[in-house]
């Protein structure tokens, strides 16, 4: 197998990213097949997604939460690659013959991003060819709305023993209404709990469980969803530091990100590190010298992502 720049794009400086904008890159690099039968190829990538709460324009097909960078075959963006592992029987994967080439491509989503950032810091490419795979014959569509055999699902139960509210910040409790942290149970609907603020050094804390295990799905990000309520323009902004944990962590906690309140539609997607997962962990990173003393916190209203399933 062979790995060429295109000849036609010459011209490799830089200096970080143009912030608030979509770059598109046709045709950058071409692997070709040199060896003695046909292959399928596939290849990975480790690229961040797009930070929660950037202002992505409502004309783009994309927001906060979903990847930064995205390959996609030749000049054809609707012909995207997973890089999300390697394999080469997944959609998306592509077939060369001896002799054939396949040029990539990839637009770069700068949304959020700060000037001279490099979206390609410290990332590995990783391509596998393997005769004898199922990849398909012709390029393949991104997947829209839930991936084969995948569903949505949402927390079921509190870790009471892991959990710790907090309190206003002037130390009242919270409102009833904002205290029961089955609220962040189930499919988003408006209901709530606040993380609120703790002393001496920490912080409200939630965490709640899946009873259906979280997986990986192809071709979008690996969502975690963590939806809240408050997005009010002119509030100051509530944040909350997100950890996963499973058997696809070897049960310890791994952080993920920060959710904000500002994020679009509510909405704070984030990639799995590892699969499966069955617990979330929501910790208070609210900046409190912003907030008058009534505030109690990053509001969790609904934690989701996606489960496998046979029908």
């Amino acid at each position: 197998m062979n790995l060429d720049l295109s000849s036609t794009n010459d011209n490799v400086g830089g200096s970080g990213v143009n912030t608030e904008a979509l770059s598109v890159f046709h045709n950058v690099f071409e692997i070709c097949n040199l060896g003695s039968q046909s292959v399928c190829v596939d290849f990975a990538a480790d690229v961040p997604v797009i930070p929660n709460g950037a202002d992505v324009p409502d004309r783009y097909g994309f927001e906060d939460g979903d990847l930064a960078v995205v390959f996609y075959r030749g000049a054809n963006r609707s012909a995207q690659i997973n890089v999300d592992n390697l394999d080469t029987d997944r959609l998306g994967a592509f077939p060369l013959d001896v002799g054939d080439c396949q040029c990539i491509g990839f637009e770069v989503r700068a949304f959020g991003f700060d000037t001279g950032e490099d979206l390609f810091a410290d990332t590995d490419l990783a391509i596998t060819a393997k005769a004898g795979s199922s990849c398909a014959n012709e390029p393949v569509d991104p997947v829209e709305g839930e991936d084969p055999l995948l569903r949505k699902t949402y927390a079921s139960s509190v870790v009471d023993s892991e959990t710790d509210l907090g309190t206003k910040k002037n130390g009242n409790p919270l409102d009833s209404s904002r205290a029961d942290p089955t609220a962040a149970l189930g499919k988003e609907n408006g209901e709530f709990v606040s993380l609120g603020r703790k002393g001496l050094g920490r912080k409200g804390q939630l965490v709640v469980k899946f009873e259906d295990e979280l997986v990986k799905r192809p071709f979008n990000t690996d969502v975690l969803n963590v939806e809240t309520t408050n997005g009010r323009d002119g509030y100051p902004e509530e944040k909350a530091l997100i950890e996963v944990a499973g058997p696809g962590t070897g049960r310890s906690y791994e952080e993920v990100g920060v959710a904000t309140s500002k994020a679009t539609n509510g909405t704070n997607t984030f990639e799995l590190p590892a699969a499966p997962i069955t617990k979330v962990r929501l910790t208070d990173q609210t900046e409190w010298s912003k907030h008058s003393g009534n505030a109690d916190g990053f509001d969790v209203d609904a934690v989701g992502g996606w489960t496998e399933t046979s029908t």
